[in-house]
């Protein structure tokens, strides 16, 4: 809708757009719309050099479109900010306050709609979910969970693609409840219906479905399982080995969230 509304311009005055986004998916839609985007994270480190090389930056004829701005944290807004008031740029941040929070300290993006004079225009519409979920999704806007979970339960699960013969779950929500010691002796049977379920759906449901973990131990059983299920049954190409980081906490890491998160309820100057 903002590239549509731009390019009605005249050449002469129409700005040049840059997305913003926090993550590569982020990016990766923004390019889908036509934007010309790029992380948060390189458009910082690449500014943050170019003025240490004793370049100004000049974003006069630049609008600068934030995706998923709930998920900046205060360092990050405020030095994006400053560099483009500074290079005199324009930007419009678009977010869900509620959906998505930063991992880093602070919530900028609600601040400023509350506590600055930032013109605010908000969007109730909900485009994306069909006509049967769409009621669930509304009583999750009105923090009714126990509702949301009835209209859940009322679809049923045949309304995801599945390969024939493939494990089905019975319903749409499901409680597998198991013993510490069910779970030592037969496994975790959660982790198990998680991939059935999921190697059970069609390929183009799989590319459409997003699985959600508590911690990285889950996830890696879930990712481990379900790699060797698909390539049991040869539905996946060549093997390539990725080595993946992940962060430890350390003490000093553990200190600065609390710190951050009394400052962000006012606990603490």
């Amino acid at each position: 809708a903002v590239m549509g509304a731009l390019n009605t311009l005249s050449e002469s005055v129409r700005p040049q757009v840059i997305g913003l986004g926090p993550t590569h998916r982020a990016v990766h839609e923004m390019r889908e719309a036509g934007v010309e985007a790029r992380t948060l994270a390189s458009f910082l480190s690449e500014t943050r050099l170019a003025i240490q090389a004793g370049e100004t930056p000049d974003f006069r004829n630049v609008l600068f479109l934030t995706d998923e701005s709930s998920m900046v944290g205060n360092r990050d807004m405020a030095d994006a900010m400053g560099y483009i008031a500074a290079g005199g740029g324009r930007a419009v941040l678009s977010g869900d306050r509620d959906q998505l929070l930063p991992v880093d300290n602070g919530a900028p993006f609600t601040l400023l709609q509350e506590r600055s004079p930032l013109d605010t225009a908000i969007m109730q519409d909900i485009v994306r979910q069909s006509p049967a979920l769409k009621p669930a999704i509304e009583s999750v806007i009105a923090r009714q969970v126990p509702a949301a979970l009835d209209t859940i339960r009322s679809v049923t699960p045949d309304t995801v693609p599945r390969t024939p013969g493939r494990w089905s779950p019975t319903q749409s929500v499901v409680a597998i409840p198991q013993t510490k010691e069910q779970k030592e002796e037969q496994g975790d049977r959660v982790i198990q219906a998680i991939v059935d379920d999921f190697t059970g759906r069609t390929a183009e449901a799989r590319d459409n479905t997003l699985i959600v973990t508590q911690t990285n131990a889950d996830k890696n059983a879930i990712n481990t399982a379900i790699h060797a299920q698909l390539q049991e049954r040869g539905e996946l190409g060549r093997e390539v080995a990725i080595t993946v980081l992940e962060r430890v906490k350390t003490q000093t890491d553990r200190l600065k969230s609390v710190a951050g998160m009394a400052a962000q309820h006012g606990n603490i100057a």
